[in-house]
């Protein structure tokens, strides 16, 4: 259809042929069509145009276009082309080309939490979600789905567990010629926010990100290409009122590893914690003989993050003498 729409505006368009999601393409090999799993559009356009998306074949240029993502810009592509090659076949044969690194926009979301919990651990508070260029499906589910289903993807996304209840308050969404940006306010109630664990209590607190998906074990061995993680910028504030002051066992931790690097900082405000979790996430491919370490470097990611949950979660009451 957009080849169609294409010619009928006067331009010339072509199929294209890439591989999202599961592995990557190289373009060294032949092509087959097995190799791909998803087809875009390249649209040949004159010199004045000038857009992040736009690739050079022998003197002439091509739009990349991708007609299934409705939330983003033109000139832009989704997430899933990040690092990749494509496939335009051409009437002559097909070509190779690199997906442009600035075609591809920077993902971004802000998390807010403002929240009471009582004695008994139970959490009751507000969660505002900003979205950037459809970093996490927010805005593509909404739009296509509708209300209900995003529920459930944001019950998964955000640490909501099933004894939770949340409803949506409201919203909105905007269209800039960089950015796509999508908000959502939730009403939380939730019970066990607050878990007594030895001397420290632990949080589990709405609206921390997700942790590393989980891999096969390492001991297995495993051919095809792997691609892991995903450039993406996270920051979540908690503003978490108490009946009593609370004490934070770590008010400041850091950590890197080839997925994220992670900086956590809080402070006690009477008996209200404010907490920030900064954290940039990034993308790894490995292959053939690369496997192995790729493997060993997830299963460090997942370590590490299990450590951040278990140690910078931990909360005691403030004891003054």
């Amino acid at each position: 259809m957009a080849i169609a729409a294409a010619r009928q505006a006067g331009f010339q368009g072509f199929p294209v042929l890439c591989r999202i999601h599961d592995g990557v393409l190289h373009g060294e090999e032949p092509a087959r069509m097995e190799m791909c799993n998803h087809a875009i559009t390249a649209i040949q356009v004159p010199p004045p145009v000038d857009l992040p998306s736009i690739v050079e074949v022998n003197g002439a240029r091509y739009l990349l276009y991708d007609p299934t993502s409705r939330t983003t810009p033109i000139g832009r592509l989704p997430e899933a082309h990040r690092n990749a090659k494509v496939l335009i076949c051409f009437p002559t044969g097909g070509q190779w080309v690199e997906v442009p690194a600035k075609a591809i926009p920077d993902a971004r979301v802000n998390v807010t939490l403002t929240a009471d919990v009582d004695k008994t651990g139970h959490l009751v508070g507000v969660l505002s979600v900003q979205e950037w260029n459809d970093a996490l499906g927010l805005a593509s589910t909404h739009l296509e789905r509708g209300p209900s289903t995003i529920t459930e993807l944001l019950a998964s996304l955000f640490s909501i567990n099933a004894t939770s209840d949340f409803r949506i308050l409201k919203t909105t969404s905007s269209s800039l010629p960089q950015a796509s940006i999508f908000e959502i306010q939730l009403a939380v109630d939730a019970d066990n926010a607050r878990r007594i664990s030895g001397e420290f209590d632990r949080l589990s607190l709405p609206g921390l990100p997700p942790g590393p998906h989980p891999i096969q074990p390492l001991d297995q061995p495993r051919r095809t290409t792997i691609k892991a993680g995903r450039d993406l910028q996270w920051l979540w504030k908690g503003s978490i009122k108490f009946p009593s002051e609370m004490k934070l066992q770590h008010p400041e931790w850091s950590a890197s590893t080839a997925f994220r690097e992670i900086h956590w900082k809080g402070q006690t405000v009477q008996n209200r914690l404010d907490l920030t979790l900064d954290m940039k996430q990034s993308q790894g491919i490995w292959e053939g003989d690369q496997i192995p370490e790729g493997l060993r470097k997830i299963d460090s990611d997942r370590h590490t993050w299990e450590l951040f949950l278990g140690t910078c979660l931990k909360i005691k009451p403030e004891v003054h003498e």
